[in-house]
């Protein structure tokens, strides 16, 4: 008996849809000084039908956030000399 090796791959046809959705929301305190928040959001939905012809629904959300700060007081200083 010996084994082989077969693809893994199997045929299917989909239909679906997505959207995706970019948010974004900061304030300057000061000059030198700012915060800041973003995130996106996936959505995808699909209705495929392998080769058998058994429905594989396909439905999946995905999110990323960040946020953050700035501080250009240390970049902008000025050095005095006496």
């Amino acid at each position: 008996m010996t084994a082989s090796s077969r693809s893994a791959w199997i045929r299917q046809r989909a239909a679906g849809n997505g959207y995706q959705i970019d948010a974004i929301a900061s304030y300057q305190f000061t000059n030198a000084f700012g915060l800041g928040i973003d995130g996106r959001w996936w959505h995808l939905d699909t209705n495929a039908v392998d080769s058998f012809q058994q429905p594989e629904p396909y439905r999946t959300d995905r999110e990323f956030f960040r946020d953050g700060y700035h501080d250009s007081y240390a970049l902008n200083s000025e050095r005095t000399t006496a």
